[in-house]
């Protein structure tokens, strides 16, 4: 298993603060899950409080036309399926949310978002397996975004 990096960045939504009419602020935050090495990647995240949880695969920029594609499993710690589904670069949308990280973010669960962040739940914990059909370019790794 690849060595987990626990690094957690809090970027503004849309590069800056968006203010509420309450005064509040949104932040859009996003934690590095793994990185892309072989085939298959496995890991384990406890899903953090907050809405519109979105799976992303960061991609190398110099590297972003490059396609990629396969299949996400998430189930419960160590049981129940939540939620499967398949993915390329095609059916990605593109983020600028990773651009601090030198990574392009393409949000893996676009399609079917409302669905996966009604299925994950904070405070759960949650292993992920994501075989890959068609390998994304080194230096690629998988992250979790949401919003706080």
């Amino acid at each position: 298993m690849t060595r987990r990096r626990i690094l957690v960045w809090c970027l503004a939504v849309m590069g800056g603060a968006t203010l509420l009419p309450t005064g509040c602020t949104v932040l859009n935050c996003v934690c590095q899950l793994a990185e892309c090495q072989g085939e298959r990647v496995q890991t384990t995240f406890t899903c953090p409080r907050g809405k519109r949880h979105r799976l992303l695969l960061g991609v190398p920029q110099a590297a972003d036309k490059e396609p990629f594609s396969g299949q996400v499993r998430v189930t419960l710690k160590g049981g129940k399926p939540v939620y499967q589904f398949a993915f390329s670069a095609k059916t990605a949308q593109k983020s600028d949310c990773l651009d601090s990280q030198g990574l392009t973010a393409f949000i893996l669960t676009w399609r079917d978002t409302d669905e996966f962040q009604h299925l994950v739940r904070p405070g759960q914990t949650y292993d992920l397996v994501v075989d890959f059909d068609q390998q994304p370019p080194a230096g690629s790794s998988l992250w979790l975004s949401w919003v706080k």
